[in-house]
């Protein structure tokens, strides 16, 4: 296994995230948080689930319990997880939103620490707090996008909500793939088809799954649909897979905080936008960056 392989893949995951959460930031205006995680669970649990066919699928199936702790690791972080996020999105933007992802690293070495007994290094510990000062300095940064809305109370909860539940279905993802051996793969998909059945279910329930979610679907233009389609790749399909591939091979909060580091990501975005950083962003990313290296090498 190659050297810091989960801290890498946690970076990757990162980046991928931060380039789908602008496009997803886009699509939230057609589709409500309910139907548009219902569309990125179908379409990112068929990739998953062809990727796995097509490698040795035998190699790390799940067994005993470590079923359920996937199974209520997707319904938590997925289901509620990533509806309470699209639904920040929609309220606040890309940028406050991945702000309030900030949360959830410290939530997960309590968490960790308090459950898992999951001890950390003193090096590692004072990375995460300079890699989320980083985070945070960046995102406190007076945004010039005319386009961002404002934050508001409704857009606050389900932020924090969604970083809550990021938290807890990270640490019990961790706790599956670690201690059962299960192969990232199949926790990836155990994982986002649990947590897409439920809000599937949740839609049928209430009746709306033609007026919410295959009426929009069949509105959309080529375009739109590409588009959607490249966030579901990118940031869904190949972003929850290198997660798991970081909560096998790493510390799950060091993971976590590896993983929040999407805003530092969002820069290049942000300047291609017509928002270029200043010199206080850039500041604020290089703390990070110094962050992100004594965790890996501390």
């Amino acid at each position: 296994m190659v050297a810091f392989t989960g801290e890498i893949a946690a970076l990757t995951a990162a980046l991928f995230w931060a380039i789908a959460t602008w496009i997803y930031s886009h699509c939230s205006q057609r589709f409500g948080a309910m139907p548009l995680n219902v569309i990125k669970g179908v379409i990112a649990s068929l990739l998953l689930l062809i990727a796995l066919l097509l490698s040795d699928a035998s190699v790390g199936i799940p067994s005993g319990s470590a079923w359920g702790w996937l199974i209520i690791s997707g319904v938590i972080g997925i289901a509620i997880g990533d509806t309470a996020y699209f639904a920040a999105l929609r309220r606040m933007g890309p940028r406050k939103v991945l702000l309030m992802e900030s949360l959830a690293p410290p939530l997960t070495g309590v968490l960790a620490l308090l459950v898992l007994n999951e001890a950390i290094t003193v090096t590692a510990a004072l990375g995460m707090l300079v890699t989320l000062t980083g985070v945070i300095y960046v995102l406190r940064q007076q945004s010039h996008d005319d386009n961002e809305p404002s934050i508001c109370k409704k857009g606050l909860f389900y932020g924090a909500l969604a970083a809550v539940c990021q938290a807890v279905g990270v640490l019990l993802s961790h706790y599956a793939l670690v201690d059962a051996d299960v192969a990232p793969l199949w926790g990836a998909l155990i994982r986002l088809v649990a947590g897409t059945l439920v809000i599937a279910l949740l839609l049928g329930l209430r009746q709306e799954i033609h007026k919410q979610l295959i009426k929009p679907l069949l509105a959309m233009d080529m375009r739109n649909s590409a588009i959607l389609t490249v966030a579901i790749v990118v940031g869904t399909f190949l972003a929850i897979w290198l997660q798991q591939v970081s909560l096998k091979y790493a510390n799950a909060a060091v993971a976590q905080t590896l993983m929040a580091t999407s805003p530092l990501f969002a820069l290049p975005i942000a300047w291609l936008r017509g928002n270029p950083p200043t010199f206080k962003i850039w500041l604020g990313t290089l703390s990070a960056v110094a962050g992100i290296a004594m965790i890996m090498f501390g």
